[in-house]
């Protein structure tokens, strides 16, 4: 069995991880993959807290290169915990971690015991940051490139945590609406390169300039009559905010940075799934 733990900067996932995998009640691995950064007194600290809150019979080992992840994936009988696949995609130079992706599925399949993986949902945060400072345009770049959150962040990615921890909760939303808005949400983000050009030419994000077209927006017309047929006319009314929250982002990604970056398609989909829930909900 294969758990993937998702969360922003310093939300409390990689604590969720371990909750989890402690569960299963047997030998755990802990797989690390974050190097601590020369001169980065926080990241280390980060990292000390880590190892400091680990049970002591749990075995940790670490990956110093992006190809050992895998590697060691395959040396682990017993529950595995890797934390995280962000830190894992930074120990390849220019991010380049194709080969190693595939090699990694393969591993995570041949698998009999249980893995946990944690994940950073990316996004929302940076983009709050680089979006709402009051600096320079290569300022704003930077902002979302550094590890640490700021204030934007800490006030949108906590507004946004405790509305959708909610919405998920509500027992009014069913499954398939769920379902609906989280294709709309993917959609959107997959067209926004159609429409804006890349801000930080060479970064992750760029390869998706290359796949995207603007009749992929055709796709939201049969998730907005599904839900329709699930939620009533509060469906496509729920799509509809989708849209315009995600053209919010981009016009002010494009006037405040040039154009989208990778965090900018997180925040497009964290923002345009919670408008739509919240749409979902509006109900009397």
């Amino acid at each position: 069995m294969i758990t993937l733990v998702l969360g922003g900067a310093s939300s409390g996932k990689s604590l969720a991880a371990e909750g989890i995998a402690g569960s299963y009640g047997a030998q755990v691995t802990y797989v690390a993959t974050a190097v601590p950064l020369p001169g980065d007194a926080d990241h280390v600290a980060r990292i000390g807290a880590h190892r400091a809150r680990r049970p002591s019979d749990w075995t940790t080992v670490e990956c110093t290169a992006v190809s050992d992840l895998a590697r060691r994936l395959r040396q682990i009988g017993g529950a595995a915990l890797v934390d995280s696949l962000g830190t894992w995609v930074t120990l390849q130079p220019e991010y380049d971690v194709v080969a190693e992706t595939d090699d990694l599925l393969a591993a995570l399949a041949e698998r009999d015991a249980p893995t946990v993986l944690v994940s950073e949902e990316v996004g929302l945060a940076d983009s709050a940051d680089g979006l709402g400072a009051q600096v320079e345009r290569a300022r704003r770049l930077e902002l979302m490139a550094e590890p640490g959150i700021g204030a934007f962040a800490l006030a949108a990615g906590g507004t946004v945590l405790v509305s959708r921890w909610a919405l998920l909760a509500d027992p009014d939303i069913e499954f398939l609406a769920f379902v609906g808005v989280w294709a709309a949400s993917r959609i959107l983000a997959a067209t926004v390169p159609a429409f804006v050009g890349y801000a930080r030419p060479g970064g992750l994000a760029e390869a998706f300039c290359a796949g995207s077209c603007r009749w992929l927006l055709a796709w939201l017309a049969p998730v907005a009559a599904g839900l329709f047929f699930v939620t009533g006319a509060l469906g496509p009314i729920a799509v509809g905010a989708a849209v315009v929250t995600c053209v919010g982002i981009v016009v002010l990604a494009k006037r405040r940075l040039g154009g989208f970056t990778g965090d900018v398609l997180g925040a497009v989909i964290m923002l345009s799934e919670t408008a739509a829930l919240l749409t979902l909900v509006a109900a009397p």
